[in-house]
């Protein structure tokens, strides 16, 4: 088990393993996002056009199948403000 799933074992039990396998088998194209916010420069046009393509190909599927594994929420499009959860309210005096 990698150190992802040994991190969330006492969490998450033997899903901890899936969890892991979904947050880490991107990490390349993760790792090509960070380079080209870092070295812009070091990349060609097509190059950054193909590595996005890559990325959104194949992270989403990971990142929702991690977030159906922990029951975290994964909204479909992004929330309107009205749509998102409220944010706790100070209590009031009376």
């Amino acid at each position: 088990m990698g150190a992802i799933g040994s991190a969330l074992s006492e969490q998450y039990g033997e899903k901890a393993r899936d969890i892991g396998f979904h947050m880490a088998d991107w990490n390349s194209d993760a790792a090509f996002v960070v380079a080209v916010h870092l070295f812009p420069e070091q990349f060609t046009l097509e190059e950054i056009a193909d590595g996005v393509g890559m990325f959104l190909t194949h992270a989403p599927n990971h990142i929702r199948a991690a977030c159906e594994l922990t029951n975290h929420y994964v909204w479909e499009n992004f929330p309107e403000d009205r749509e998102a959860p409220p944010a706790e309210s100070p209590p009031t005096s009376i």
